[in-house]
């Protein structure tokens, strides 16, 4: 899935992302980071939405109709579902292993992975489950989260 945080172009591993929606309406947290876009109501069911343009760039996601949100799960199968919120999420592209470059290793940034040619333009990987480490997941579900 790819999408956009200001000019930079990113990708989401299709195979981590459950569903794609539109941007639903999101309630705010008082006194949450501000990366956390707010809560939003899927099909009855509780959601956080963290805003990659906030994560990635540091500034909220344009509220546009191409922005839409990926459903993830954490730690897989039965784990509470996490809103990944991005702009320009319109679509697709199919890379080999071989065409990845591997990127830096940041500490404080292990959720950037390889960096891939699109048509001409570099794409860098998110890896879900590195930008949602335990921290952020016990921030997000509390005490005792999978």
């Amino acid at each position: 899935m790819l999408f956009q945080a200001t000019q930079q172009s990113y990708g989401l591993p299709a195979t981590e992302v459950l569903e794609v929606i539109p941007r639903v309406s999101l309630r705010s947290v008082a006194g949450a980071p501000f990366w956390l876009a707010g809560l939003g109501n899927v099909r009855g069911q509780i959601v956080p939405v963290v805003d990659l343009a906030a994560r990635l760039a540091e500034r909220p996601a344009a509220a546009a109709l191409s922005s839409r949100i990926a459903l993830v799960r954490r730690a897989g199968p039965g784990s509470p579902l996490v809103g990944l919120l991005a702009e320009r999420m319109t679509g697709t592209a199919q890379v080999a292993a071989q065409q990845a470059f591997r990127t830096l290793t940041l500490p404080h940034a292990p959720y950037l992975g390889e960096v891939f040619l699109e048509d001409g333009r570099m794409i860098q990987l998110i890896r879900p489950n590195d930008l949602l480490g335990e921290d952020i997941e016990h921030l997000l579900f509390g005490e005792g989260s999978p």
